[in-house]
Protein backbone atom coordinates (compact mmCIF):
# COMPACT_ATOMS: atom_id res chain seq x y z
CA UNK A 1 0.00 0.00 0.00
CA UNK A 2 2.87 2.04 0.72
CA UNK A 3 4.40 1.95 -2.06
CA UNK A 4 1.62 2.30 -4.23
CA UNK A 5 1.38 5.83 -2.40
CA UNK A 6 4.71 6.59 -3.03
CA UNK A 7 4.71 5.56 -7.17
CA UNK A 8 1.26 8.39 -6.98
CA UNK A 9 3.06 11.18 -4.99
CA UNK A 10 6.41 10.79 -6.90
CA UNK A 11 3.96 10.77 -10.52
CA UNK A 12 1.99 13.90 -9.46
CA UNK A 13 5.53 15.69 -8.38
CA UNK A 14 7.13 14.77 -11.67
CA UNK A 15 3.24 16.27 -13.35
CA UNK A 16 3.76 19.47 -11.28
CA UNK A 17 7.75 19.78 -12.18
CA UNK A 18 6.71 19.70 -15.74
CA UNK A 19 3.97 21.94 -15.54
CA UNK A 20 6.16 24.59 -14.18
CA UNK A 21 8.84 24.33 -16.49
CA UNK A 22 6.58 24.78 -19.18
CA UNK A 23 6.09 28.52 -20.62
CA UNK A 24 2.65 30.47 -19.91
CA UNK A 25 1.67 30.10 -23.02
CA UNK A 26 2.19 25.99 -23.02
CA UNK A 27 0.95 26.20 -20.11
CA UNK A 28 -2.31 27.78 -21.23
CA UNK A 29 -2.78 25.61 -23.71
CA UNK A 30 -2.15 22.55 -21.66
CA UNK A 31 -4.80 24.27 -19.60
CA UNK A 32 -7.18 25.02 -22.51
CA UNK A 33 -6.60 21.19 -23.67
CA UNK A 34 -7.45 19.83 -19.90
CA UNK A 35 -10.74 22.35 -19.92
CA UNK A 36 -11.74 20.84 -23.41
CA UNK A 37 -10.81 17.09 -22.02
CA UNK A 38 -12.96 17.21 -19.39
CA UNK A 39 -15.90 19.34 -21.10
CA UNK A 40 -16.02 16.32 -23.39
CA UNK A 41 -16.19 13.47 -20.23
CA UNK A 42 -18.82 15.08 -18.41
CA UNK A 43 -20.60 15.69 -21.99
CA UNK A 44 -20.03 12.34 -23.35
CA UNK A 45 -21.68 10.92 -19.96
CA UNK A 46 -24.12 13.06 -20.20
CA UNK A 47 -25.32 11.76 -23.81
CA UNK A 48 -24.72 7.90 -22.51
CA UNK A 49 -26.75 8.21 -18.98
CA UNK A 50 -29.41 10.45 -21.16
CA UNK A 51 -28.90 7.53 -23.71
CA UNK A 52 -29.16 4.91 -21.91
CA UNK A 53 -32.65 6.25 -19.88
CA UNK A 54 -34.19 6.32 -22.89
CA UNK A 55 -33.59 2.94 -23.64
CA UNK A 56 -34.70 1.50 -20.48
CA UNK A 57 -38.19 3.66 -20.68
CA UNK A 58 -38.65 2.46 -24.36
CA UNK A 59 -38.36 -1.07 -22.55
CA UNK A 60 -39.99 -0.19 -19.54
CA UNK A 61 -43.23 0.76 -22.20
CA UNK A 62 -42.78 -2.26 -24.22
CA UNK A 63 -43.22 -4.18 -20.63
CA UNK A 64 -46.27 -2.13 -19.86
CA UNK A 65 -47.57 -2.82 -23.40
CA UNK A 66 -46.89 -5.87 -22.92
CA UNK A 67 -48.96 -6.89 -20.07
CA UNK A 68 -51.96 -4.74 -21.14
CA UNK A 69 -52.09 -7.09 -24.38
CA UNK A 70 -51.67 -10.40 -21.44
CA UNK A 71 -54.41 -8.64 -19.39
CA UNK A 72 -56.84 -8.27 -22.26
CA UNK A 73 -56.18 -11.50 -23.88
CA UNK A 74 -56.64 -13.02 -20.31
CA UNK A 75 -59.81 -11.08 -20.28
CA UNK A 76 -61.29 -12.48 -23.54
CA UNK A 77 -60.03 -15.60 -23.28
CA UNK A 78 -62.31 -15.43 -19.34
CA UNK A 79 -64.97 -14.26 -21.88
CA UNK A 80 -64.89 -16.92 -24.44
CA UNK A 81 -64.58 -19.76 -21.34
CA UNK A 82 -67.85 -18.09 -20.09
CA UNK A 83 -69.87 -17.89 -23.81
CA UNK A 84 -68.34 -21.43 -24.23
CA UNK A 85 -70.26 -23.05 -21.17
CA UNK A 86 -73.17 -20.93 -21.97
CA UNK A 87 -73.52 -22.79 -25.35
CA UNK A 88 -72.83 -26.33 -23.80
CA UNK A 89 -75.27 -25.61 -21.24
CA UNK A 90 -77.81 -24.98 -24.04
CA UNK A 91 -76.91 -27.50 -26.01
CA UNK A 92 -77.60 -29.76 -23.37
CA UNK A 93 -80.71 -28.45 -22.08
CA UNK A 94 -82.13 -29.15 -25.67
CA UNK A 95 -80.83 -32.49 -26.10
CA UNK A 96 -84.53 -33.98 -25.84
CA UNK A 97 -85.72 -31.52 -28.33
CA UNK A 98 -85.76 -31.85 -32.22
CA UNK A 99 -85.96 -28.78 -34.33
CA UNK A 100 -89.21 -29.95 -35.76
CA UNK A 101 -90.87 -29.98 -32.46
CA UNK A 102 -89.09 -26.54 -31.38
CA UNK A 103 -90.22 -24.76 -34.47
CA UNK A 104 -93.75 -26.18 -33.64
CA UNK A 105 -94.10 -24.70 -30.42
CA UNK A 106 -92.64 -21.57 -31.89
CA UNK A 107 -95.09 -21.22 -33.97
CA UNK A 108 -97.59 -22.27 -31.91
CA UNK A 109 -96.56 -19.05 -29.36
CA UNK A 110 -96.80 -17.11 -32.56
CA UNK A 111 -100.56 -18.41 -33.12
CA UNK A 112 -99.09 -19.64 -36.72
CA UNK A 113 -99.45 -23.55 -36.19
CA UNK A 114 -101.34 -24.16 -39.25
CA UNK A 115 -99.06 -22.25 -41.28
CA UNK A 116 -95.63 -24.05 -40.78
CA UNK A 117 -96.05 -25.91 -43.72
CA UNK A 118 -92.68 -27.92 -43.90
CA UNK A 119 -89.35 -29.00 -41.80
CA UNK A 120 -87.49 -31.33 -43.34
CA UNK A 121 -84.00 -32.18 -42.89
CA UNK A 122 -81.85 -31.51 -45.82
CA UNK A 123 -78.02 -32.67 -44.36
CA UNK A 124 -76.07 -34.00 -41.26
CA UNK A 125 -72.53 -33.33 -40.69
CA UNK A 126 -70.53 -34.83 -37.17
CA UNK A 127 -67.10 -33.77 -35.85
CA UNK A 128 -65.62 -35.48 -32.35
CA UNK A 129 -68.77 -33.99 -30.03
CA UNK A 130 -70.96 -31.64 -32.27
CA UNK A 131 -73.81 -32.66 -35.37
CA UNK A 132 -75.19 -30.49 -36.95
CA UNK A 133 -77.87 -30.82 -39.06
CA UNK A 134 -79.43 -28.64 -41.94
CA UNK A 135 -83.38 -28.42 -42.55
CA UNK A 136 -85.37 -26.43 -44.83
CA UNK A 137 -88.23 -24.89 -43.31
CA UNK A 138 -91.29 -23.18 -45.22
CA UNK A 139 -93.95 -20.63 -43.67
CA UNK A 140 -97.08 -20.05 -45.86
CA UNK A 141 -99.10 -16.88 -46.18
CA UNK A 142 -97.54 -15.15 -42.96
CA UNK A 143 -98.83 -11.73 -42.60
CA UNK A 144 -95.11 -9.53 -41.56
CA UNK A 145 -96.22 -9.41 -38.24
CA UNK A 146 -96.44 -12.52 -37.83
CA UNK A 147 -93.31 -13.25 -39.65
CA UNK A 148 -91.52 -11.02 -37.04
CA UNK A 149 -93.03 -12.76 -33.77
CA UNK A 150 -92.33 -16.12 -35.10
CA UNK A 151 -88.70 -15.12 -35.63
CA UNK A 152 -88.83 -13.40 -31.85
CA UNK A 153 -90.01 -16.70 -30.03
CA UNK A 154 -87.63 -18.78 -32.64
CA UNK A 155 -84.38 -16.58 -31.69
CA UNK A 156 -85.25 -15.98 -28.15
CA UNK A 157 -85.46 -18.94 -26.86
CA UNK A 158 -82.31 -20.59 -26.78
CA UNK A 159 -82.25 -23.18 -28.89
CA UNK A 160 -79.44 -23.59 -30.43
CA UNK A 161 -79.95 -23.60 -34.11
CA UNK A 162 -78.68 -20.20 -36.67
CA UNK A 163 -80.87 -19.57 -39.76
CA UNK A 164 -78.31 -19.55 -43.00
CA UNK A 165 -80.55 -18.74 -45.61
CA UNK A 166 -83.92 -16.57 -46.04
CA UNK A 167 -86.10 -16.91 -48.92
CA UNK A 168 -89.41 -14.35 -49.23
CA UNK A 169 -92.06 -14.04 -51.57
CA UNK A 170 -94.55 -11.64 -51.76
CA UNK A 171 -98.41 -12.66 -53.07
CA UNK A 172 -101.47 -10.36 -52.22
CA UNK A 173 -104.59 -11.40 -50.37
CA UNK A 174 -106.96 -8.62 -51.43
CA UNK A 175 -105.57 -5.80 -50.03
CA UNK A 176 -103.13 -7.66 -47.71
CA UNK A 177 -99.62 -8.18 -48.79
CA UNK A 178 -98.51 -12.45 -47.13
CA UNK A 179 -95.33 -13.98 -47.18
CA UNK A 180 -93.83 -17.39 -48.31
CA UNK A 181 -91.03 -17.96 -46.29
CA UNK A 182 -88.38 -20.65 -47.09
CA UNK A 183 -84.96 -20.93 -44.31
CA UNK A 184 -82.11 -22.91 -44.42
CA UNK A 185 -82.06 -23.87 -40.56
CA UNK A 186 -78.86 -25.05 -38.61
CA UNK A 187 -79.21 -27.04 -35.45
CA UNK A 188 -77.26 -28.46 -32.86
CA UNK A 189 -76.70 -31.53 -30.94
CA UNK A 190 -74.04 -32.50 -28.70
CA UNK A 191 -72.99 -36.13 -28.99
CA UNK A 192 -70.57 -36.78 -26.31
CA UNK A 193 -69.29 -35.05 -23.32
CA UNK A 194 -65.93 -35.02 -22.04
CA UNK A 195 -65.01 -37.56 -19.69
CA UNK A 196 -64.14 -36.74 -16.08
CA UNK A 197 -60.41 -37.86 -15.13
CA UNK A 198 -61.15 -39.24 -11.92
CA UNK A 199 -57.56 -40.61 -11.49
CA UNK A 200 -55.85 -39.00 -8.37
CA UNK A 201 -52.26 -37.76 -8.96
Amino acid sequence: MGGIRSRLAGARDRAVDMIADLSPRDRTLLMGLLAFAAILLIGGGAWWMNRTIHELEGRLADRRQTLQNVRELDADYAAAVDRSNEIQQRLRESAGTDLSSFLEQAASKANIREKLSAVREKSASTDDVLEEKIYAVSLDRLTLDEFVDFLYQAETAGYPMQILNLKVKTRKKGDEKLLNVDLDVAAYRVLSEPEADGSEG
